[in-house]
């Protein structure tokens, strides 16, 4: 018996490997799956052959022409990603509200009477708002493009007789995401369907991209105390669910975990590919943004006055005042440059480096880098500091050592800045990440 896949690109897709493992689970190993990469329809007669085929994008719609019979899902979406030969008629099905919905189950989650906000509405995206108007959720559809609205509210309102929301920019009181488009998807990683900020209190986001393992999205959502997990779990199901319309195959929870366990280690852990280095006067919050930035682009985090002190041995107020100014400020070049070998990093500056032109113009220039300046008002600085004696260049009049910092260093915060971030009034921690977190995003796509 012979089996595949059809769509474009194929490059990326785990299917033959999840599609034997789970033939050899049900006592098939000598069944064959193969990919067959098309960018149209229009000649795809050697797929026809096939026992039976799964279909992804861009065909998911399209291939619907070419069936003798479907289901009433295939109906329903107008999506079809399985297709069984009988002969020389096609048979159309879908299974990806199959897998949709066992990773719904197994997280315990119930769609009635929730606000719920659906990513696109390709393929993917149309079955997840039909099952999601139908379990008797708020659904709101976020598009890229405005135009598409009218046309995709009738589409939902002939299927479901419900009225849905269409817009382009999401708002902030959602309770579950349901990401249906490619963004985010390997290697486009640093890249989100919706500013991060508006995920904040969102407390459950299924993400139908399987590879990286986690998405920005789903690093987003976790970060801010829900959570999100990606479709791995909808795409070995959805295949177990097309073998059993290929060969009456059934299995079993515990097999599909098996499964997935198996595959989730060959997929691409999301790794950010870029450093991020935080500068800024002291008490701008270098420190604590430095690790909720590094949890959602997982990165490694890095605080460069620790880097310092644990080369040396000693603490940075103990280098001042045995070894000077002068000494630390070459030694500070020398790490940050060494930590900056290699991509990966969100780095937590000190607050002077920006007086060691040479390392900064080194560090501003290299496009594996990002400078992000962070400028909060002197009164919030001052605030932040109050009662702090471990920064020996504020010992003293702490407020009149602070004006001559900012006086001196505040054009170099900006000089050196990718991306700048005024901050006027104190808001959480986990509120200004997800701000900043958005802003690098923009960044990466200029």
């Amino acid at each position: 018996m012979k089996y595949g896949l059809l769509g474009y690109p194929l490059g990326h897709s785990l299917s033959p490997e999840i599609h034997r493992m789970l033939f050899s689970l049900a006592g098939k190993p000598e069944y064959q799956y193969d990919l067959y990469a098309r960018k149209t329809l229009e000649d795809f007669s050697n797929i026809l052959m096939l026992d039976g085929f799964n279909v992804t994008i861009p065909h998911k719609t399209n291939i619907i022409a070419y069936l003798s019979q479907m289901d009433e899902k295939v109906r329903l979406y107008h999506a079809c990603n399985t297709v069984v030969r009988h002969g020389n008629s096609l048979c159309g099905y879908n299974t990806d509200v199959d897998g949709f919905l066992e990773s719904l189950r197994s997280h315990n989650i119930n769609l009635a009477n929730k606000k719920v906000l659906v990513t696109g509405f390709g393929g993917v995206s149309k079955m997840m708002v039909t099952e999601s108007v139908l379990a008797g959720a708020d659904v709101t559809i976020c598009l890229r493009d405005e135009s598409k609205a009218g046309d995709t509210q009738r589409e939902i309102k002939e299927k479901t007789g419900k009225v849905v929301s269409v817009i382009t920019e999401p708002e902030e009181d959602y309770e579950i995401v349901l990401q249906g488009t490619p963004a985010g998807m390997y290697p486009n990683i640093a890249a989100s369907p919706v500013p991060l900020f508006s995920l904040r209190h969102i407390s459950f986001a299924f993400d139908t991209i399987y590879n990286p393992i986690s998405t920005l999205l789903t690093n987003a959502v976790n970060f801010s105390g829900g959570t999100g997990v990606n479709g791995l779990q909808m795409l070995v199901c959805q295949a177990g669910y097309a073998q059993k319309y290929f060969y009456d195959a059934v299995f079993s929870t515990e097999q599909f975990r098996a499964v997935e366990n198996t595959v989730k280690k060959q997929l691409e852990r999301f790794s950010f590919p870029k450093n991020i280095i935080l500068i800024g006067p002291p008490g701008s919050g270098k420190s604590s943004l430095m690790k909720g930035i590094g949890r959602i682009f997982q990165s490694s985090a890095v605080d460069l006055d620790a880097e310092i002190e644990r080369k040396t041995g000693m603490e940075i107020k103990q280098i001042f005042s045995l070894k000077g100014e002068r000494y630390f400020r070459q030694l500070e070049e020398e790490t940050a440059l060494d930590l900056c070998a290699e991509t990966g990093k969100v780095i937590s500056t000190g607050g002077g480096i920006v007086e060691t032109a040479s390392c900064m113009q080194r560090l501003f220039e290299n496009p594996d880098n990002i400078v992000v300046s962070l400028m909060p008002s002197k009164e919030i600085l001052l605030s932040r500091l109050s009662g702090d004696t471990k920064r020996p260049l504020l010992a003293g009049n702490m407020e009149v050592k602070l004006a001559e910092l900012l006086q001196r260093r505040m054009p170099l915060y900006q000089k050196y800045a990718h991306i700048p971030v005024c901050i006027s009034k104190e808001m959480p921690v986990k509120d200004t990440v997800l701000k900043i977190c958005d802003r690098i995003i923009a960044y990466t796509k200029k």
